[in-house]
């Protein structure tokens, strides 16, 4: 017998949900960062290692998870995102409970390693279950407070590690065990029939064609005005979930009862210029996203497109190249002002998070409501513009307020770039495409971590602000990019 639920039983049930991850994320993070402050104090004083290896330490876990993040997706898309988001909080909890351990440099550096691994599926299991919650036209939002979370989790556990270190390494271990445990516990407390998707039958949520002119019967992954937007129809074959019989000028059958989902005269996904502005896919045409089929003609993708579909490339490559920015003010900003007789230098770092935070808390909406594409180029811009603030700023004043435009535009840039992936992907492979994506900004963070440290020694600190504006500058480009005619996945003509 099929369970009718209300509306009201629908957001009830949706906010349960997004708590489990929400909150799961956030402990999770929580417990990983807490022994930030308190490992380089470790390896050096009670370890004797040197400060290379005080380096290698902290960044152990980027490695596996540029890594592992790929195969954390496709796991959640074939497995079920609470499970891997479930085991990736034990992991993180298990790993903190190794702290206990005599470790030396080595067994720390493994237990570093391992952590790395239950981050990649704790983030990447609840990112695409997020997408799967949110409604259609709210999906960049909750992908950006679903950012915010982590950065949450981030902030107060680096502070809370440093406060528990006056109490000793124990009392930094035990909150790290204890507390990824407690998310663990959020996510599991997720109902079952919510741990795969949100909504009602018949609601959009993400795949789902909604039965509107721009959702059926015309191409699929556009809005009206030319831009991925989240209102965009997806045009998955055989994704219209819950919705009525067929959808029109959608290969596949939609699942539910029957009858045929109807467009209407309305936007697509509230946007203006909607999807049905759009020329009708001609006959014969479809995506090669549908439904894991291989169009013909063409050959199967190899490993590398097996690992990075070919819709996470152009973001993620605009992913890694913003966090060049984000690494030189992480490392250089407090040396810079420093440097120019500036003091209180962290003022700035802090108010880039909080700006950053409350971006995505405040105008959040705005891929959704704006279209992704438009939002990363202005993001990358503003990320740009901030860091050249910053370069030259003669006090401390002007180095904030280049901060405050700086964490404005790259509040927003992460989930434009990944609605924009997510408008590209079917929704079958949305786990792994997702966690391919994050690990760009892995890469990116390993890669522009050194090169930064290189450019300070040989041109200054300024360089590296110029060159992280430029790196912006570059993804705010590559974002236009992508979504013109010739960076969409291709697509296959019948014969």
């Amino acid at each position: 017998m099929a369970v009718t639920r209300t509306v009201g039983d629908q957001r009830a049930v949706d906010r349960l949900a997004l708590v489990g991850v929400f909150g799961g994320l956030f402990a999770g993070y929580m417990g990983l960062t807490a022994v930030i402050p308190v490992l380089p104090g470790l390896v050096r004083d009670r370890l004797g290692a040197p400060d290379y290896v005080v380096g290698l330490v902290i960044t152990a876990t980027a490695l596996t998870a540029l890594l592992t993040r790929p195969v954390a997706g496709r796991l959640a898309d074939q497995h079920g995102r609470k499970l891997v988001m479930r085991a990736g909080a034990l992991i993180v909890g298990g790993g903190g409970a190794l702290y206990f351990l005599p470790l030396g440099v080595t067994g720390l550096i493994a237990v570093r390693l391992l952590l790395g691994v239950g981050e990649a599926a704790l983030f990447t299991a609840g990112a695409v279950w997020t997408v799967s919650l949110a409604p259609h036209n709210r999906r960049g939002q909750l992908i950006g407070l679903y950012g915010v979370s982590m950065w949450g989790g981030i902030s107060l556990g680096t502070l809370l590690g440093a406060t528990l270190q006056r109490f000793g390494y124990d009392a930094v271990w035990a909150f790290s065990t204890l507390v990824p445990l407690a998310g663990l516990a959020l996510i599991s407390a997720v109902p079952e029939r919510w741990a795969e998707a949100g909504g009602l039958p018949g609601e959009a949520g993400a795949g789902e064609v909604k039965g509107r002119s721009g959702e059926a019967g015309r191409q699929p992954g556009e809005a009206g005005s030319g831009e991925a937007g989240s209102g965009e129809a997806k045009g998955q074959p055989g994704q219209a979930t819950g919705q009525p019989g067929e959808a029109k000028g959608q290969p596949g059958q939609a699942k539910g009862q029957p009858g045929q989902a109807k467009g209407q005269a309305d936007e697509a996904g509230g946007q203006p210029g909607g999807a049905g502005s759009q020329p009708e896919r001609p006959a014969g045409q479809e995506s090669t996203a549908a439904a894991g089929r291989q169009p013909a003609g063409q050959r199967r993708p190899g490993v590398l497109a097996t690992f990075v579909p070919r819709p996470v490339v152009l973001p993620g490559t605009a992913l890694a190249l913003a966090a060049a920015g984000y690494s030189g003010l992480a490392a250089f900003v407090i040396l810079m002002l420093r440097a120019r007789g500036i003091g209180s230098g962290v003022v700035v770092l802090s108010g880039f998070s909080a700006v950053y935070a409350g971006t995505r808390l405040f105008i959040g909406h705005l891929p959704d409501t704006l279209g992704p594409r438009r939002v990363a180029a202005w993001c990358g811009a503003g990320e740009a513009a901030g860091l050249l603030v910053i370069a030259v700023a003669p006090d401390l004043a002007v180095a904030i307020i280049g901060s405050v435009v700086m964490g404005m535009g790259f509040s927003l840039l992460h989930p434009s770039l990944a609605l924009m992936v997510m408008n590209r992907t079917d929704q079958g492979n949305q786990g792994a495409a997702l966690g391919a994506y994050t690990s760009f900004w892995d890469l990116g963070i390993g890669v522009w971590g050194p090169l930064t440290g290189l450019i300070a020694t040989g041109l200054g600190y300024q360089a590296v602000f110029v060159v992280g504006a430029a790196c912006a500058a570059a993804a705010s480009a590559l974002a236009l990019w992508i979504d013109r005619p010739s960076a969409r996945p291709v697509t296959a003509r019948a014969t």
